[in-house]
C-alpha cells in the first residue's frame, strides 16, 4: 500500500477520527478547567494541542506531497509522449 492510500484511508478511519475527537475534546476540557495558576499544567496542555495539531498536519503533509509526486509524473509522461508541450504552457 502506497503512502497516499495510507495516509488518506487513516484519515477516513472511522476509529482513528474518533480517537482523535476524543483527544481534542479531552484536552479542550482539560485547558477549560486548568487552574491558571497551574502553570505547568496549562503549558503541558497547550503543548498537547500542538502535538495532535502536528500528527493531523503531518498526515495532510503526505497526502499533498504525494499527491503533488503523482501529478509531476503525469506532467512528465505528457512531456514525454508530446514534446511540443513546454512546461508551464497549456
Amino acid at each position: 500500500m502506497d503512502r497516499l492510500t495510507s495516509a488518506t484511508m487513516l484519515l477516513k478511519n472511522p476509529v482513528f477520527v474518533e480517537v482523535m475527537q476524543k483527544l481534542w475534546t479531552h484536552v479542550e476540557s482539560q485547558q477549560l478547567n486548568c487552574n491558571p495558576i497551574d502553570i505547568k499544567k496549562c503549558q503541558a496542555l497547550i503543548i498537547t494541542k500542538q502535538q495532535l495539531s502536528l500528527i493531523e498536519r503531518n498526515i495532510h503533509s503526505i497526502i499533498d506531497n504525494e499527491k503533488a509526486k503523482i501529478q509531476l509524473e503525469r506532467e512528465k509522461e505528457e512531456r514525454k509522449l508530446d514534446p511540443r508541450i513546454e512546461w508551464g504552457q497549456r
